[in-house]
């Protein structure tokens, strides 16, 4: 497993044989862990106010509050990097359903945010457009018609094995 740079720089993981380091961050929030690769997935680490150092253990000498397990890893929670978000917007004419390949009669597969463990296969059966500029009213999913806006805020689009909302990435 791979440790992603943009969120987590590797350089602010602290080991057994950091201690002395480590003691300007007692007190604040960090991830712990007991192999340096958890911090791939930091959702799987805990996170708590560290509360003591054990310099006498050189295997687990970080502690924290919540239950007194000791870690091998501390990694302070204010080193890591949030993950820029991509901004997505409603696509607007047929140029932008052809830039991403969609068309009638294709399949598609999207499922709504909030239930993310449900997704829908279905065809592109219709979309609605002004003649003049092509932009887009209305597209029609299997038997169901949708807004593009309700299409952009409620539902994700599965595109080259990656599900994103149901628009066009913003270019920054």
């Amino acid at each position: 497993m791979k440790l992603d740079p943009r969120i987590v720089n590797i350089s602010h993981i602290l080991s057994p044989i950091e201690t002395e380091e480590a003691e300007e961050y007692i007190g604040e929030m960090c991830y712990f862990a007991d192999g340096f690769y958890t911090f791939s997935d930091l959702d799987k680490c805990p996170k708590a106010k560290l509360e003591k150092i054990h310099y006498d253990s050189k295997d687990f000498p970080y502690e924290w509050n919540e239950d007194f397990e000791q870690y091998t890893y501390i990694l302070p929670v204010k080193s890591v990097k949030k993950p820029k978000e991509d901004k997505y917007v409603p696509f607007e004419t047929l140029n932008d359903l052809r830039d991403y390949k969609i068309r009638i009669g294709d399949p598609i597969q999207f499922k709504q945010k909030e239930v993310p463990d449900v997704q829908y296969s279905t065809i592109v059966s219709n979309i609605a457009f002004e003649c003049n500029s092509e932009e887009i009213i209305l597209i029609t999913l299997g038997a169901d018609t949708y807004s593009l806006d309700t299409l952009c805020n409620n539902y994700l689009i599965k595109l080259d094995n990656e599900w994103v909302p149901f628009g066009k990435k913003v270019k920054e």
